[in-house]
């Protein structure tokens, strides 16, 4: 009776073990398969920030999860407030943003990546101070007309950027199966 009881308790945890995972791996999988451009790159960009915790390095990332975090997070602030809005803060892991016009590069939104690159040529051999107070002194030295034209030549493909990051996404699906 004792090993009937023992073997029904082993059964029950496996089970339950198999459909936690099933479950996680469903999550990945629904996220995965949305046809919306904007829900598939937030969902997924949500999922990693789970995976990752909030306080990540992103040097410590899959490589193929940087270029979804980089590309998605920085769009969103440079989108919002230009390249002033991404200068005012930090990427961790990425000091000299460096790795973020890398992904720009990987998903193959050019027109970005070269905004990207013109906004570090700004500063001494393209590195931005990681003080943020110096960077920011730096940049806001920079003519206003020279920060626009970079700022709307990042916008002029960041509507399609979302596409381009979705495509990347679908592309590599594969890749990104470990996210719970």
């Amino acid at each position: 009776m004792r090993y009937f009881l023992a073997s029904i308790v082993l059964l029950t945890t496996v089970t339950l073990i198999a459909g936690c995972n099933r479950t996680m791996s469903a999550d990945v999988n629904k996220v995965l398969d949305m046809k919306d451009d904007f829900e598939l790159c937030n969902e997924l960009f949500k999922l990693m920030i789970k995976h990752y915790g909030e306080d990540f390095d992103v040097s410590k990332c899959k490589e193929k999860d940087q270029a979804v975090i980089l590309v998605w997070h920085a769009s969103g602030i440079i989108d919002n407030g230009g390249f002033q809005y991404l200068f005012e803060g930090n990427f961790k892991g990425d000091p000299y943003f460096a790795r973020t016009a890398a992904a720009f590069k990987t998903i193959k939104a050019s027109k970005c990546a070269e905004a990207i690159e013109e906004a570090l040529k700004l500063f001494p051999y393209s590195k931005p101070p990681q003080d943020i107070n110096k960077r920011l002194k730096i940049y806001q030295a920079v003519s206003a007309a020279k920060q626009e034209a970079i700022d709307v030549k990042f916008f002029s493909e960041s509507k399609e950027m979302m596409t381009t990051l979705a495509k990347y996404i679908r592309e590599n699906r594969a890749e990104f199966k470990h996210l719970k």
